[in-house]
Parts: structure tokens; C-alpha cells; sequence
């Protein structure tokens, strides 16, 4: 099935294909780092000499992997064209029933997703609010359908309801290998694994692993005694 393997500093983990995972620690400690090396928006370092990468990652190469970042980026166009970018033409991940579905799973407001039709070309990033454009962009994600996405704080902006809501969506994108797709073809997709980092108790439940990273390095924990202690 395929994994995801990293070593950071004195620390290694293996991921295997197949699980929601999430990322939890101390600000500072190399939650977002992490998330951009596995996404492959940040390469390895070598250390303070030019000698051996303080950081390996090992991400198959047959994976397509997304990197969803904290702060979304848009281009000037159609919203349609935004939430699409990177998926062929006629390509049936882009059908606009599908994408629909996946924004309301994602809470997004209606008179939003209402906009997919239009052809208003907009700069997006400035007409739409921090909330709003952090649901596109991971709907973006969705609608693109890889093997692996790397989410930063996906719940961060969202009361607890909505918050649930968007990570039952990540959790079902694990489970059915993507969301909205065929159920006749389940048999016929490569296993999807999300990891994000997550800063509520929600988002350990969630989890079917949790690893706490910090300065130190990279280590699994227990979810159910981390969770007791976190907020909701």
C-alpha cells in the first residue's frame, strides 16, 4: 500500500497509507515545518557544517500529494477555475455537481457556492473572508483527489460544530479513498492518508495516530490521555 517515512532530527516516523494523522505540540516546535516537507513545499536541510540533511522524507513517488497551506493562496479568474486548478479538462474530479457537495461538507455558505457558476473573475483572495478562503483551499484539495494531503490547522478559524464537520469530511476522504467519488470503483483507488496539525481535542479523537512534535523531535503519543487534556 505505501508509506510516508521521515526522520527529523533524533526522531523518525513511518505513516502508512490509510490513516488520518495528526500533528500536535508546542507553537514553535516544527508542526508546520514538518507538514511542508512532507508536502513538498520545503526541502531537507543539511546541517550547520553543509554536511548530513538534519531532516529525510521518503514520499513514493507514485503519490500525488498536496500541500494545503495556512495561509491560501488564489489566482485572479473564475472561483471555478480556482477550485479546479490542477484537474484535466473533462476530467469527471472537476464535475461541478461534486464540487458543490464537497463545499457543503466543508460548511461553506451558500451564496459561495453559488458563485462556482458565475463568471465573475475576481481577485478572491482579497474578496473572501480568512474562514472562506480556508475552505476553498482544502476544498480545492478534495476536489483534486490525491493520495495525500498535508493540511495546516484545517480547524483553526471554525467554531466547534463546523469544525467537527470538516474533519468528519477528512476522516470520510480517508475511509472512501476520496470524497464524492463512485462507489463502484472504491476497489480500484489507491489509499488516501491525511495529515494535519490540529490544536483541538476533536482532531485527536479523530486521529488514528497522533504524534507531538517539538524541538526534541517526533513522538507517537496516546490519544486518548492527550485529548483528556486539551481544550475543546
Amino acid at each position: 500500500l505505501g508509506q510516508v517515512a521521515a526522520g527529523f532530527g533524533f526522531s523518525s516516523v513511518i505513516i502508512k497509507q490509510g490513516q488520518l494523522v495528526s500533528f500536535i505540540g508546542p507553537t514553535g516546535g516544527g508542526k508546520s515545518v514538518l507538514l511542508q516537507l512532507l508536502g513538498g513545499a520545503k526541502l531537507p536541510t543539511r546541517n550547520a557544517e553543509g554536511g548530513e540533511l538534519t531532516s529525510v522524507f521518503n514520499v513514493p513517488s507514485h503519490l500525488r500529494v498536496l500541500h494545503v497551506p495556512a495561509e491560501p493562496l488564489f489566482f485572479k479568474g473564475t472561483l471555478l477555475q480556482n477550485l479546479t486548478y490542477g484537474v484535466m479538462p473533462g476530467d469527471e474530479d472537476g464535475d461541478i455537481g461534486r464540487i458543490k457537495k464537497i463545499l457543503e461538507k466543508l460548511c461553506v455558505k451558500q451564496h459561495v457556492i453559488d458563485m462556482i457558476v458565475q463568471e465573475k473573475s475576481l481577485d478572491w483572495g482579497v474578496v473572501l473572508s480568512p474562514t472562506t478562503r480556508n475552505l476553498l483551499s482544502l476544498a480545492r484539495a478534495l476536489v483534486a483527489n490525491p493520495e495525500l494531503i498535508c493540511v495546516h490547522k484545517p480547524t483553526e478559524l471554525l467554531d466547534q460544530q463546523n469544525a467537527m464537520q470538516v474533519l468528519r469530511t477528512l476522516r470520510s476522504f480517508v475511509r472512501m479513498r476520496g470524497v464524492e467519488q463512485d462507489p463502484a470503483t472504491f476497489g480500484n483507488r489507491r489509499p488516501r492518508t491525511c495529515i494535519f496539525s490540529s490544536s483541538k481535542k476533536y482532531g485527536v479523537y479523530i486521529s488514528d495516530k497522533v504524534f507531538n512534535v517539538s524541538h526534541t523531535g517526533v513522538e507517537e503519543v496516546n490519544k486518548t490521555e492527550v485529548a483528556a487534556s486539551m481544550e475543546n
